[in-house]
């Protein structure tokens, strides 16, 4: 099994609910990488619209209708210094977000101290971030017919995940990949 080691270092201590956005929106960019790759590309609106379905709340547990190979199990262990852990069969999509959240720690470094809605528009106009996530994200969503409701209800969880990762009390994200 191939695993991803996150480790997140902060000023302090984050809130619980910080700590548990940064865990889902993980693993919220993993499924939408997933989804946006093959095979799952030539799957239709089914893996969308289940997600969809299961919704994107934090208390959310059960994972998205992906193959056996390709669920991620996450491990997380809070704490002011915290560690994730992703693991899955198949380590393709692993190294898909190591690169993701590798470029939003690179993104998050420059974003100063600005407040969450300019956060939020300089981590969506990252070049590299649209087109690692963003642009694949929204073609999939246009290409299944993937009602606006739905598309707006993914943008919004997917901002949500983007805006924990970059959290301004977050001093450096590290990974290791075994």
């Amino acid at each position: 099994m191939a695993a991803l080691k996150i480790t997140v270092n902060c000023r302090s201590m984050l809130i619980s609910t910080a700590f548990f956005r940064f865990s889902k929106g993980v693993e919220h960019c993993y499924y939408a990488l997933l989804f946006t790759s093959e095979p799952y590309l030539s799957m239709g609106a089914k893996p969308w619209l289940s997600w969809l379905e299961i919704g994107f709340h934090l208390a959310a547990r059960e994972a998205p209708s992906a193959a056996g190979a390709d669920r991620m199990l996450i491990d997380a262990r809070p704490g002011r210094n915290f560690e994730i852990t992703a693991s899955a069969a198949s380590a393709n999509p692993l190294v898909r977000l190591r690169e993701l959240v590798t470029e939003l720690d690179r993104v998050r470094r420059s974003l100063g101290s600005a407040g969450a809605k300019d956060r939020l528009a300089a981590i969506a106009s990252d070049r590299q971030v649209k087109a690692m996530l963003l642009t694949p994200l929204e073609k999939a969503l246009t290409a299944n017919s993937i009602p606006a409701d739905g598309r707006q209800a993914y943008a919004a969880m997917i901002d949500r995940g983007l805006l924990a990762i970059c959290e301004p009390q977050i001093t450096s994200i590290e990974m290791a990949s075994s």
